[in-house]
């Protein structure tokens, strides 16, 4: 059966604990009862599973039907759905006001106001360092505004800003300018969810670390999520193929090259599920059994692609001794997956006798 990628929406399906995560941050997010506004950076790499953390966080602050308390309203906002700082900030403030459900003449009135003003100044600023000009005093009185409505209207808002690491940097920057700058509200509470190494890049391509220390000045509580335990991994993995022709009869050497050499190189769910689906195809449309080379020889086709594609191209690097001396660094490989690649390399090698990876690796 292929694995897809999406993000989890029931916890009975949750492999990494995701779900104690989420009940931590909702309960730090249903307790919040002060005007005061928070900011909490939920971070972790490509496939750890951030977006099915939020998915959780939502499903415990959404009151059950028969729920007493009327909890806080979630907004998930999706900045790279829209184009310009003039759309995503409209769109932002529009998915606040059916979160608030009432006042929406005064919401609508105070909040165009509050748009224009921001994008004119806006436009007058280098982005993201510069706030809103504390000379402009109309801009302070129209945020106010919005601001006293919150107030009165008595509802808490959290707003869940996925995948921002996708953005461009200019949209970037203009997502954490509208939250530090001018959507800083009383009874808004946001949840920022990104890589922190690619966001920081984002902000400051020249320099990341003053990314870093930009992000600092904007998250109160940066909660980064766990590398998921290898033997977590491979049992997930090991039930994604476990209905192939041939895995009982090779499920200790397939175990055995996991814990050698590809486990290093596959530290996530979303990882293994890839694998696990090329190597599924590959058994649909060529035939023969499951087995070492086979999975060594899809590992590397998905997972180091620039690689595979190298030797591919270069049947000759492949050949002997030539294998240890590939131009790793450009190819993809850090210098802390070369012994993992290695192996696997060492696996596929013996597939021709001009090199490469020939098509019987990817049968074997």
């Amino acid at each position: 059966m292929y694995q897809d990628d999406a993000p989890l929406w029931d916890e009975d399906k949750d492999l990494l604990n995701a779900g104690d995560t989420a009940r931590h941050l909702a309960g730090i997010l249903s307790d919040m009862t002060g005007p005061e506004s928070l900011v909490i950076g939920l971070n972790g790499p490509w496939g750890a599973g951030k977006t099915t953390v939020a998915q959780f966080v939502i499903n415990h602050m959404t009151p059950q039907p028969q729920g007493s308390a009327d909890g806080p309203k979630t907004v998930v906002f999706n900045p790279w759905l829209f184009s310009g700082r003039g759309s995503l900030l409209h769109d932002f403030f529009s998915q606040i006001q059916s979160a608030l459900g009432h006042h929406e003449l005064a919401w609508r009135r105070v909040v165009r106001d509050l748009v224009k003003y921001a994008l004119v100044f806006a436009a007058k600023s280098e982005l993201p360092h510069a706030g809103l000009p504390e000379e402009s005093a109309q801009i302070w009185r129209t945020k106010e505004s919005v601001a006293r409505l919150l107030r009165d209207c008595g509802r808490r808002i959290v707003v869940f800003i996925d995948d921002i690491d996708r953005l461009t940097p200019e949209e970037a920057r203009t997502v954490f300018w509208l939250v530090k700058s001018v959507a800083n509200l009383p009874c808004v509470y946001y949840v920022l969810i990104y890589d922190r190494e690619v966001v920081s890049e984002l902000i400051d391509e020249s320099q990341p670390t003053r990314g870093y220390a930009y992000l600092a000045r904007i998250v109160q509580l940066a909660v980064d999520l766990e590398t998921p335990d290898r033997d977590v991994i491979w049992k997930a993995f090991a039930g994604y193929i476990a209905d192939q022709a041939g895995f009982r009869a090779v499920r200790g050497e397939l175990e055995d090259l996991w814990k050698e050499a590809l486990g290093q190189l596959v530290p996530t769910l979303r990882h293994a599920k890839r694998v696990a689906n090329a190597v599924q195809a590959v058994l649909k449309i060529r035939g023969g059994q499951l087995g070492g080379k086979l999975l060594a020889s899809e590992a590397l086709r998905i997972l180091k692609p620039v690689l595979y594609d190298y030797i591919d191209r270069n049947p000759g690097a492949f050949l002997g001794n030539d294998a240890l001396s590939l131009p790793y660094r450009d190819l993809g490989v850090d210098s802390s997956e070369e012994a993992s690649v290695n192996a696997l390399l060492g696996i596929v090698q013996p597939c021709g006798p001009n090199g490469g990876i020939s098509t019987d690796a990817r049968t074997a």
